[in-house]
């Protein structure tokens, strides 16, 4: 985690929209600071190249636990609907790094 997260920050305080991207999964589902969930590596970059130039991010590890391969699974899964609210209009929840 503390990897991801580093490579992140470097890229966000650089302005590597591309490199922000690859942090992310080919179907993560991404909420910024807006009202929107995106989907997909190409989202989260467009997302990431409207941010200004000159923001930087300030990233502090709480905590972290694994939850193991199987609830991954099942919450990709059926049960993914219902966990993140999947609907005619799309997801409604943030995504996942990988």
């Amino acid at each position: 985690m503390h990897d991801v997260l580093d490579r992140w920050k470097t890229a966000f305080d650089s302005h590597r929209p591309d490199t922000m991207a690859e942090v992310f999964t080919p179907d993560a589902l991404f909420l910024g600071c807006g009202p929107e969930v995106v989907a997909g590596r190409d989202a989260v970059r467009t997302y990431y190249e409207a941010v200004a130039e000159d923001r930087r991010a300030d990233v502090t590890v709480l905590h972290t636990y694994t939850i193991g391969e199987q609830v991954a699974r099942r919450l990709r899964g059926r049960h993914l609907q219902r966990v993140v609210g999947m609907g005619g209009e799309g997801p409604h929840v943030a995504g996942r790094a990988a």
